[in-house]
């Protein structure tokens, strides 16, 4: 239940803290590989992590990743034309060197979890991230989830880690109707910057 409480607190701050932008901007698949790339249900997705965007009133960098508390925060955010998704992850348990290979879950006890969202509803971003975040995660029955979230490199230097993830995401049995099940391969994401 603590990775629930930390992912719903970490969509809000996503949703309502960011600062206001008057230039959103969008990309593409090919100028993504400057960020994450994976494919989602097996089409290419991308966040550049030189792009800002404007959802809903407020800006979001294309590729965030944090790490405090022995944990990494990742946000990648993507916009192309209407098509509004992210993905982001609480992943728990990392040591300061960050390398390791870190399995996802949505267990109410999971350290680890990432979850893709998009727009699916009809209604402000926010409303559908609340909703893929109780869709998925569940109000008292979390859905299915497996995968790794693995960091390959860390420089401690310049803060820059690179990896790979790749994920599923069965919805929870209190979501009526149920979300789709979403399946992310070939996820990499390369030399981000890490902030505290």
């Amino acid at each position: 239940m603590k990775l629930n409480l930390t992912l719903i607190a970490l969509c809000s701050f996503l949703i309502f803290s960011c600062k206001k932008d008057d230039k959103p901007t969008t990309t593409t698949t090919s100028e993504a590989n400057n960020g994450v790339l994976c494919k989602v249900d097996g089409v290419s997705w991308g966040a550049d992590k030189s792009k800002t965007f404007t959802i809903d009133g407020e800006t979001f960098e294309g590729v965030e990743i944090y790490y405090s508390d022995s944990a990494i925060e990742f946000n990648a955010v993507r916009i192309v034309g209407t098509d509004t998704s992210m993905i982001i992850g609480e992943i728990g348990g990392v040591p300061p060197t960050m390398l390791g290979t870190y399995n996802l879950s949505f267990a109410n006890d999971a350290e680890r979890s990432m979850i893709f969202i998009k727009k699916f509803l009809p209604t402000s971003f926010e409303l559908n991230v609340l909703a893929a975040v109780f869709g998925y995660y569940g109000f008292n029955t979390p859905g299915t989830q497996t995968g790794v979230f693995k960091v390959t490199k860390y420089d401690a230097t310049t803060k820059k880690i690179s990896g790979e993830f790749n994920f599923n995401q069965v919805s929870g049995p209190d979501a009526q109707p149920p979300l789709p099940t979403i399946t992310i391969t070939d996820g990499k994401f390369e030399d981000i910057v890490v902030k505290n």
